[in-house]
């Protein structure tokens, strides 16, 4: 409360105090806090309360910190861990890098990223449980394919001639079919089901990777909706060609985080970096291009996961805006460049569309 600005102490109080979506105060977008019906009339001990935060083992101040750093109160924490000291003449940055000042708010960074330590812990006891749950499945599968092949041999035996086995066997997904679906008819509009498919593609968790073609072909329905005017396919098509190579690294999940008015560095491009603040993702491709268009040039990093270490924590279920489906790294997590760039021109911005693979600080 010494050191926050009149927004951060507003934001704290909305966040101890007040009961989640009863503030008509608009932020980003227009958006006010907590809209989701999932939110509405929630109060702080609820966060406290919810299975997700049990099962991290957060305790108050942990959910505080968190909830805060969703709302407008986050530029007051991250703003002082970016503030280096430079050279006073070559206003390089002093190595060792240090922070100008101590930082002003240093009890809720540390719950912040502790809070962010245990739900990366809870995510590693989650990912066991789905592989073991991924494996019995796919043993079951296999029993049943086994048990479908012998029927088909036993109908064709019968019916010399017809392809009555047929309707038994695996559906067979091409491009053109997306996750989930046969490319039958639907009566959902055609707008409405390109995004719940891009929702299912890039937020459903732990997949098949981008080796899968409905999720290239999902995130072209989602760029579709993004730069609708524009041939964005072929590229989409183009960009993501290696990622289908059997040579190249598959994701378990791709995030993504937009930056205005920035750059790629060359020396970024080459070696990496490391954010020195708290660095939030989405798994919403439309969230991150919202953050970066409207000016001359555009970051769009493009995070491949393949495990929880490499995973921001899902802060959805306690965000004050939960439409912006956010993951949450802690300070310092290093972006390694996986080499690959693709680029993007609408409506008078350039998007610079970076794959890298993040790394938690040790």
């Amino acid at each position: 409360e010494t050191h926050g600005s009149e927004t951060d102490l507003e934001c704290l109080t909305y966040v101890l105090d007040c009961v989640a979506g009863s503030s008509d105060v608009t932020f980003q977008h227009g958006w006010s806090r907590d809209a989701a019906p999932s939110h509405g009339g929630k109060r702080l001990a609820d966060f406290v309360a919810h299975p997700r935060s049990r099962g991290a083992g957060l305790l108050e101040a942990h959910v505080v910190a968190q909830r805060l750093y969703t709302t407008a109160a986050f530029r007051s924490i991250n703003t002082p861990l970016r503030n280096l000291a430079t050279h006073p003449v070559t206003k390089e940055v002093v190595l060792p890098p240090k922070i100008v000042e101590p930082h002003p708010m240093p009890c809720t960074v540390a719950f912040l990223y502790d809070a962010l330590k245990r739900m990366r812990a809870v995510a590693e006891l989650e990912e066991g449980e789905s592989h073991r749950t991924s494996h019995k499945a796919e043993v079951e599968a296999g029993s049943e394919a086994g048990q479908s092949v012998a029927v088909t041999v036993e109908v064709e035996a019968d019916s010399e001639g017809e392809a009555h086995g047929e309707a038994v066997l695996p559906e067979k997904r091409g491009i053109d079919t997306p996750p989930g679906g046969s490319g039958a008819a639907s009566t959902v509009p055609a707008d409405d089901a390109a995004a719940e498919v891009a929702a299912a593609a890039s937020c459903g968790g732990a997949g098949k990777g981008l080796e899968s073609a409905g999720r290239v072909k999902a995130f072209c329905h989602q760029m579709r909706q993004l730069v609708p005017h524009t041939p964005v396919a072929d590229w989409l098509g183009r960009a993501f060609a290696k990622s289908l190579s059997d040579k190249e690294p598959k994701a378990r999940r791709v995030l993504w985080r937009g930056i205005k008015g920035v750059k790629a560095p060359e020396e970024f491009l080459r070696k990496g970096g490391t954010e020195l603040a708290p660095m939030s993702s989405t798994c919403d491709l439309r969230v991150a291009a919202r953050y970066a268009r409207g000016v001359p040039d555009a970051l769009l990093f493009m995070l491949l996961v393949d495990n929880f270490m490499q995973e921001g924590a899902d802060l959805t279920f306690l965000s004050a805006f939960p439409q912006e489906r956010e993951f949450l790294y802690p300070p310092l997590t290093f972006l390694a460049p996986t080499g690959r760039t693709h680029h993007l021109r609408h409506d008078g911005t350039h998007f610079t569309i970076v794959e890298v693979v993040p790394h938690y600080p040790s």
